[in-house]
């Protein structure tokens, strides 16, 4: 769990269902994840078979991929607190994947990054969404591996740039 591996505060409930609800409105197409929620009951029901909905599959804006140093370094960039969510799914009754309420989240200040960078290198079975307050980008390090150790990377970003959130591209 991310709270035993890093230093990050856990934001309380309600605020952090405020976060959700912001992060959703944001970056997540909610037509689309329910209509990936309603296939996965009807083939659970036809096969007994559950499958997620992954989040990063519902997206409303267009993703860059980007590697995991990549991604490390926008990270790097950033000089403010991150949220970071992990998103393991919990399988429920009936066979669904409980997402879209995210607890807890996690506030990282900038001096506690190097425990964020090893929490990720070293959960490679979920997935984990990073963004700021401003809520102008979101990077996702997917459960999905290009090559053993190097993860498959998302970044969403409402800025036309294609660099950094941090503006560079350059690690510190």
């Amino acid at each position: 769990e991310l709270s035993k591996s890093m230093y990050g505060k856990i934001l309380p409930y309600e605020e952090a269902m405020q976060i959700n609800s912001i992060l959703f409105s944001t970056f997540i197409d909610s037509s689309s994840y329910e209509k990936q929620q309603e296939y996965n009951k009807s083939f659970y029901l036809e096969y007994g078979i559950s499958l997620s909905t992954c989040l990063w599959n519902c997206l409303s804006i267009e993703p860059k991929r980007t590697s995991q140093y990549a991604a490390i370094c926008y990270l790097e960039n950033v000089n403010q607190r991150l949220f970071v969510i992990e998103d393991a799914g919990k399988p429920t009754k009936g066979g669904l994947i409980e997402r879209g309420s995210f607890y807890p989240v996690f506030v990282v200040p900038a001096k506690h990054r190097n425990e964020l960078f090893s929490f990720i290198s070293s959960h490679d079975i979920t997935d984990i969404y990073v963004f700021d307050d401003s809520f102008d980008w979101l990077l996702i390090f997917t459960h999905e591996e290009i090559k053993a150790g190097r993860r498959y990377c998302l970044l969403v970003s409402h800025s036309k740039s294609t660099g950094s959130p941090g503006g560079s591209t350059v690690c510190k």
